[in-house]
Formats: structure tokens, sequence, C-alpha cells
């Protein structure tokens, strides 16, 4: 699948939300947690963007996909290694 040919304006989204995205936690299982209000609250104040409510918006929309993908990423990944582990089991019975 090839990249998406991105507009300026989505470009400096997409920017903003890899910065953004160095400020999110991670649970127990090192899946990642949404990026906070607090932290997309001071990247706006820090870089005086005008609509505070539009970029929000963005930021949570775009996130919240990110955090569908890697659920899905991460959940292929762990029924391709427990179909690994039951092959690798049937072996050394």
């Amino acid at each position: 699948m090839e990249a998406p040919i991105l507009d300026e304006v989505t470009i400096e989204f997409y920017k903003d939300f890899k910065v953004l995205s160095r400020a999110r936690g991670h649970t127990s299982e090192g899946s990642s947690l949404p990026i906070t209000f607090e932290a997309i609250d001071r990247y706006a104040a820090r870089f005086d963007l005008d609509d505070f409510e539009g970029f929000l918006y963005i930021m949570s929309c775009v996130d919240e996909a990110f955090l569908e993908i890697e659920a899905k990423r991460r959940e292929a990944l762990r029924r391709k290694l427990e179909v690994r582990a039951k092959r690798h089991g049937r072996k050394n019975n």
C-alpha cells in the first residue's frame, strides 16, 4: 500500500501529531494511552495556535484512529504468537 499524498495543511497536522505522540503514556502491557487534553492544551499554548477547539478536535480524531490501528496490530501479533506457540508445542510432544 502506498502512502497517501498529503497537502501542506495535513502535513503540518501530522507533524504536530508526531510531536504530541511523544507525550502519551502507556499501560503496563505496553499499549498506548490517548494523548491527554493537557498535553494538547500546552502544545497549542506554546505555539500560540489560533483555533484551539479545531486543533483539539483534529488531534483527538487522529489519535483515536491511531489507537484503533495500534490495537488491531497488537491483536494480530498476539494471535500470530499464539499460533506459533501452539505449533511449537506440538513439535515438542
